[in-house]
């Protein structure tokens, strides 16, 4: 959805704030309630959750398509979230349900994988959704894949997964996880602090392709493509990684790169080309022969 923001941006004239918004709303859902929903998995079951999951997500998504306003289509991508919430970590629970330990690394960076895997083909689909039929074709197609998804777990995923939570939930508090487990809470902290800049980046890149540089949404939807295509490409190699050397090590490595990669995109101006093409086709269009400046004219 990030490569349709100025179109978004254009129907409804919105600023840059409210721009944010519109992806943020989902996000922001995801994650406030992603901790209520987990002890649900374990007193309803982690397969039903799941289900209700993307049910909530499709039919959302579908709302998203017919939006009047941008107020509605923010309330909407709330409710966007909150399926995702249910989807999210319960994925997760199932993975860690019937692995066992000394493979369940590398099944973990093969599910990160399929993750990037979709935010690799998602701003390249979106840009040619956005294209050929405008930034509410993304929904329709977004909520078939949902649907679908929820028709082949409830057809194909076996039994059930739920744990002891009511009777323990008396003794236990959740946020004691916080204060007495300072893996739980270092193994999360790589997540978010590498989390916030790339959505950061990704609609800042959305913007600087649309808006400045003049691309089709399409060449646009291209661009942002790189990132999530590398990821998706390394992710199982960092789960296979993280089952021979200590986890630590390999999330270390990863936030160096992050970090890294995102100071160097603080050098970006408005003078710096997209690619050796983009460089190439301006020296062209300056030239009064056309020969990208290579003669005397």
């Amino acid at each position: 959805m990030t490569i349709a923001l100025p179109a978004i941006a254009a129907e409804f004239r919105l600023g840059a704030v409210w721009l944010g918004w519109v992806t943020s709303a989902f996000l922001l859902a995801a994650a406030a309630l992603r901790l209520p929903f987990g002890p649900l998995t374990d007193i309803v079951g982690r397969r039903l959750v799941f289900i209700a999951g993307l049910v909530v997500f499709t039919v959302a998504t579908l709302l998203c398509a017919i939006a009047p306003s941008a107020e509605v289509l923010i309330a909407l991508r709330l409710l966007q979230g909150a399926g995702g919430a249910l989807i999210f970590g319960t994925g997760t629970a199932i993975l860690t349900s019937v692995y066992p330990r000394a493979r369940l690394g590398r099944a973990l960076g093969i599910a990160v994988a399929c993750v990037d895997l979709g935010l690799s083909l998602g701003p390249f689909v979106g840009g040619l959704l956005t294209a050929w039929v405008g930034w509410r074709g993304i929904f329709p197609f977004t909520a078939s894949l949902a649907a679908g998804a929820a028709v082949l777990v409830a057809a194909y995923l076996r039994g059930e997964w739920a744990g002891v939570f009511p009777r323990r939930a008396p003794r236990v508090s959740r946020l004691r996880l916080f204060g007495e487990n300072p893996v739980f809470v270092y193994s999360n902290l790589p997540r978010s602090s590498t989390t916030a800049p790339r959505s950061a980046c990704l609609f800042c890149s959305a913007s600087i392709s649309n808006s400045f540089r003049g691309l089709a949404v399409e060449a646009a939807g291209l661009i942002l493509v790189v990132q999530p295509a590398v990821q998706s490409l390394i992710s199982s190699l960092a789960g296979w990684l993280s089952d021979r050397i200590e986890p630590r090590i390999v999330a270390s490595v990863g936030m160096a790169l992050v970090a890294s990669g995102t100071f160097a995109l603080t050098t970006l101006a408005d003078t710096t080309p997209a690619s050796r093409g983009s460089t190439e086709s301006r020296r062209a269009s300056s030239a009064p022969c056309g020969c990208s400046g290579r003669c005397s004219a």
